[in-house]
């Protein structure tokens, strides 16, 4: 059985007498109608695509509003997981409000991937269609493409969104760094990457359009990040997420020294 495609393949399972075979770790039971040896022909073959679970609004906002309940500081969270405009929106919503209570923090979401038959084409049209009507937001930054890589965990080889492959990069780099910066080296080195979608290189559209995205280099081996954009307008300082990155460090390292003043004593003349 092979759960990537094709690329790797487990050790050979005979049918069970029921025809009913539970894949580990998946939760998937196959069904095999005929599981008799005398209907089983060698070297037939099943294909079949499934569906990951996925998370509603209220599942995502129920989760938002339990890590801002913590005590804990950090500075953004990852939505992993196909999101469309509206629950965008209703991010951008958590996280302005966020703000009113002293939490400067933004959300990386990522929209869905391109389907099964759809072509590259269709499905950048979609998604600049599904995102069109998102209001402005500079707490906000969607991410847009899928990356072709080979897990450093499970050594199997798939498609994922690269929003995990943005917030990587970012997360290596300090808040005053923009996570475009060429440098040296291709942003994905310590990892197994193979290909990527909604390549900037040689279509820009979607990095026009603000999403985050990946490319290439002519000339250079390896995967980059095309620009870290909020959803801001292009005119905002916030249109840059480094911009949105170096505000929100400054505003949580002086508040907690600015809260320490709060009750002291008010110096006076004479």
């Amino acid at each position: 059985i092979s759960l990537d495609g094709g690329d790797l393949y487990g050790n050979e399972v005979a049918i069970p007498s029921s025809g009913s075979y539970e894949i580990p770790g998946t939760g998937l039971t196959l069904a095999f109608t005929t599981a008799s040896s005398a209907n089983v022909v060698a070297g037939e073959e099943f294909h079949f695509v499934t569906s990951a679970p996925a998370f509603t609004t209220n599942d995502l906002s129920s989760a938002i509003d339990a890590l801002n309940a913590s005590d804990d500081t950090w500075e953004a969270i990852v939505v992993i997981g196909a999101c469309s405009a509206s629950v965008a929106a209703a991010v951008a919503t958590k996280m302005t409000s966020f703000r009113t209570a002293h939490r400067f923090v933004y959300a990386l979401v990522g929209t869905r991937l391109q389907a099964v038959g759809e072509s590259e084409s269709d499905w950048m049209t979609s998604v600049q269609t599904d995102f069109a009507g998102l209001a402005d937001t500079e707490r906000v930054a969607v991410c847009a493409g899928a990356v072709d890589y080979t897990s450093p965990l499970s050594l199997k080889r798939d498609w994922r969104q690269n929003v995990a492959f943005v917030a990587g990069r970012l997360a290596s780099r300090k808040v005053g760094q923009d996570a475009m910066e060429v440098g040296d080296t291709n942003h994905f080195a310590a990892i197994q990457v193979h290909n990527i979608t909604a390549d900037a290189n040689t279509d820009p559209t979607l990095n026009d359009a603000r999403f985050c995205t990946l490319r290439k280099h002519i000339g250079l081996s390896g995967f980059w990040v095309t620009n870290a954009f909020t959803w801001a307008a292009a005119d905002s300082d916030y249109h840059y997420l480094v911009n949105r990155r170096v505000l929100d460090e400054a505003a949580r390292t002086v508040r907690p020294l600015a809260v320490r003043l709060l009750g002291s004593g008010v110096p006076v003349n004479g």
